[in-house]
């Protein structure tokens, strides 16, 4: 059910300590699940971003309820590459990552992007089937703090 109550709007300077508690939470919520603590660790940043507007090489947007940030997401348009997409645990299954996406697709289409791209966890990879994203064989990423290789599923979408 989508919460009629949620903003999606773009990161803007001010976001960054609530980004990094969504994204700290939903890590060690969601990816420790299914993965060991040292995987977790690979994608726990140590602190906030200091001004997300001066990361120019993705857009980013928050999902937003009665101002408090409980999502958000990136996409690389010069790729098509959706690096995050990540809801805190509270809010999860309420059609907040399903809103996120649709804003990843309208943005990818207003710049000419055809397919995109995602490496799913196993525990996202039946919602992004859902959002009709393709890809069920197993493939590795590459953490972002030490470049240990990191189960996934490589998963892509042609759009319309």
């Amino acid at each position: 059910m989508i919460d009629k109550d949620v903003l999606i709007r773009r990161a803007s300077h001010g976001d960054e300590l609530q980004i990094w508690q969504v994204h700290t939470n939903a890590v060690k919520v969601f990816i420790g699940r299914d993965y060991s603590q040292e995987i977790v660790e690979e994608y726990l940043p140590s602190e906030p971003i200091k001004n997300i507007e001066n990361i120019t090489w993705r857009s980013f947007f928050v999902a937003e309820i009665n101002n408090n940030i409980v999502g958000y997401s990136a996409i690389m348009l010069a790729t098509g590459k959706i690096p995050v997409i990540l809801i805190h645990s509270d809010y999860v299954r309420q059609g907040i990552g399903s809103r996120l996406m649709m804003e990843m697709e309208r943005l990818a289409k207003e710049n000419g992007v055809e397919v995109l791209k995602l490496n799913s966890t196993y525990y996202g990879h039946k919602f992004y089937k859902t959002l009709g994203f393709v890809g069920d064989e197993l493939g590795v990423e590459i953490g972002p703090k030490t470049g240990m290789k990191v189960p996934c599923y490589p998963m892509t979408k042609k759009l319309p």
